[in-house]
């Protein structure tokens, strides 16, 4: 339900970075939030940084997704100020319009996040993910920019710098280790 029909994928060089990136979560997303190149570590802490998942349909719309989670609002709405930023930049985009027309019709906390929160998105935040075997998880993550290409977006993720998340983040990179 979350996978994007459109194939996009990021450039040669970007997905190299993100490979090289060992030490933390990487994410590029294109301007739909479609993820086109993640590493082990991302793809390990959650579904929705898998390549190909439009992290806006799996917020929002994959079962999986428990919108009762505590932070899950917060992040719910740093989606819909991604995507708006996005539609800024972006406004003769026929893809982005029928991306959030099927968000909007299909899930009444989209249409409610759409709706009201006009704030632009940071550009840093923090996230609580909740990993198989690895227990609940804060991150915070910083977004840069990819040179050259406005559409394309890097997510990095640390812990928040807890003891709890130092751990469990310790755990994440066990985990991926031993996976990969």
């Amino acid at each position: 339900m979350s996978r994007n029909d459109a194939g996009e994928h990021a450039p040669d060089g970007v997905s190299e970075m993100v490979a090289a990136i060992g030490c933390l979560p990487a994410v590029v997303t294109d301007r739909h939030l479609t993820v086109v190149s993640s590493n082990p570590l991302a793809r390990a802490l959650s579904g929705a940084f898998e390549p190909s998942v439009n992290m806006a349909r799996y917020t929002f719309l994959d079962p999986v997704v428990d919108d009762d989670a505590p932070g899950w609002s917060d992040a719910a709405g740093q989606i819909a100020a991604m995507l708006r930023d996005s539609l800024d930049q972006h406004e003769e985009d026929a893809g982005f319009r029928a991306l959030v027309g099927e968000l909007s019709s299909q899930s009444i906390d989209f249409a409610r996040a759409w709706a009201h929160d006009a704030r632009r998105p940071a550009r840093t935040g923090t996230v609580r993910f909740a990993p198989v075997s690895v227990g609940p998880l804060t991150m915070v993550f910083q977004e840069l920019l990819i040179p050259d290409d406005f559409a394309l977006r890097m997510l990095l993720w640390r812990p928040d710098g807890t003891p709890d998340a130092r751990a469990a983040f310790a755990r994440l990179v066990a985990r991926a280790a031993d996976d990969g």
